[in-house]
């Protein structure tokens, strides 16, 4: 039975601004269901921001590669070959894996490209790096930083519609951006996307060969795994508080069909709102 409460929220949803968490594991599928799926049971939103810190990573992977790219470039130019080779071997880092990763573009390869331009260069000094500069974690916690400084603009300086895509394995971190969302007369909603951790592992190791090489390991997946459950009853305890900064909660469980990790649907197992 639809409660009166249910009907209200639903009602208020096309009148005030709102922001609608994606909570799942990486390589679940947040993003692919932002496309696909979220218009069906949020068809109000007909313009959001989508605040994801992957999008900062990106752009912030070219940036350290430009970098990176300018100082062995310069070194090159000058014809300091051991200087170069003593930044080069600096620039190695231990991955999440404890991989070695290693710029690959060394003094031969500038030698044997110094036909091409400066741009074009780049361009192929970036593709052949890739993995080395997705790989770098550092990256990833500057991304969060610029991706918080996102979110805090869109909530004060224009009162968006925000999809935030994130994996919510620490509700503290979330609820804190309820919070925030609550005083501005947003109205807060989480997604949960369930699905068992080995396919999103699967998927994850396809994402490592892609262009864009953007894995995060199976360490990472299986430790964010433990927390899934713990942190979505904590989320559905804020429905039942008295002022409740979080006001409903759609739960889709991931329906496998065949052995492709990626071929499947999502299916809705339980909507909540809050009392």
């Amino acid at each position: 039975m639809i409660s009166l409460k249910q009907i209200l929220i639903e009602a208020l949803s096309g009148i005030h601004p709102q922001l609608v968490v994606l909570m799942g594991l990486p390589a679940s599928g947040k993003s692919t269901f932002i496309n696909n799926e979220l218009k069906k049971y949020f068809p109000e939103l007909s313009s959001y921001h989508v605040v994801n810190s992957d999008n900062q990573v990106k752009e912030l992977q070219y940036r350290t590669a430009q970098s990176d790219y300018s100082i062995l470039y310069d070194l090159f130019d000058k014809s300091l070959e051991f200087k170069f080779n003593e930044v080069l071997n600096s620039m190695q880092y231990e991955d999440n894996g404890k991989v070695n990763q290693k710029i690959k573009t060394d003094w031969n390869w500038f030698k044997n490209n110094e036909n091409l331009n400066y741009s074009s260069k780049f361009h192929n000094y970036y593709k052949i790096n890739k993995s080395y500069y997705s790989n770098f974690f550092d990256i990833r916690d500057f991304a969060r930083q610029e991706s918080d400084k996102i979110f805090q603009d869109k909530i004060y300086t224009s009162g968006h519609n925000i999809i935030y895509d994130t994996v919510a394995a620490y509700p503290d971190f979330v609820l804190k951006r309820f919070k925030e969302t609550a005083t501005q007369d947003y109205l807060n909603s989480i997604i949960y996307l369930e699905i068992d951790p080995q396919l999103c592992i699967q998927r994850d190791e396809f994402r490592k060969k892609s262009p864009e090489a953007r894995g995060v390991g199976a360490n990472i997946i299986n430790n964010y795994a433990t927390k899934m459950n713990s942190a979505f009853s904590t989320y559905k305890s804020e429905l039942e508080k008295v002022n409740p900064i979080v006001n409903k909660i759609y739960h889709f469980v991931w329906k496998p069909a065949g052995e492709s990790p990626i071929k499947g649907t999502w299916v809705l197992k339980g909507k909540y709102f809050s009392k």
